[in-house]
């Protein structure tokens, strides 16, 4: 016979848990489409690409030819390099989508989602998904900050206990 566990395991690792909804989020807040965040994401780690590199993870997206031009146009890389005879162009991200990609990964290890600024949280126009999603942001903010007095509260006993 199977013996039930009483206290569950504590699982370290969880952040994907709302990944849904902080890229729904960030697509919405920001004016995105799912390949630009993805570009961005796959992007975060180099610090300078070609269109190579560019192309090497575009191939594996939905195909936008013109992808690299669009993202330039919009803000969210900046050529480091113009390409000269004997030199490929080099892009980087730029700060925006650094910040972007920033505040994602934040987000996910456990920082609070803005709900003010963000077009999501506008009670009008809300599609049934955009609703589902902000339903979702406001139970994980709220379980944040419950964690977060929680532990202020037992920093303050154990601060008071050995005075």
């Amino acid at each position: 016979m199977l013996k039930l566990i009483e206290t569950p395991p504590v699982r370290k690792d969880d952040y994907l848990k709302y990944w849904r909804s902080i890229y729904h989020y960030t697509k919405v807040k920001h004016n995105l489409t799912s390949g630009d965040i993805d570009m961005m994401l796959f992007l975060y780690s180099e610090p300078y690409f070609t269109v190579k590199k560019f192309d090497e993870f575009n191939r594996v997206l939905q195909l936008n030819r013109n992808r690299l031009n669009q993202m330039v146009d919009a803000g969210w890389i900046d050529i480091f390099r113009k390409g000269k005879a004997r030199y490929a162009a080099r892009y980087q991200l730029s700060r925006k989508a650094v910040a972007v990609v920033a505040t994602m990964y934040r987000q996910l290890n456990g920082g609070l989602t803005q709900e003010s600024n963000s077009p999501l949280f506008a009670k009008k126009k809300q599609s049934y998904m955009d609703k589902r999603h902000v339903e979702q942001l406001a139970i994980r903010n709220e379980t944040i900050r419950l964690r977060q007095r929680q532990s202020r509260e037992e920093s303050y006993t154990e601060k008071h206990r050995s005075s």
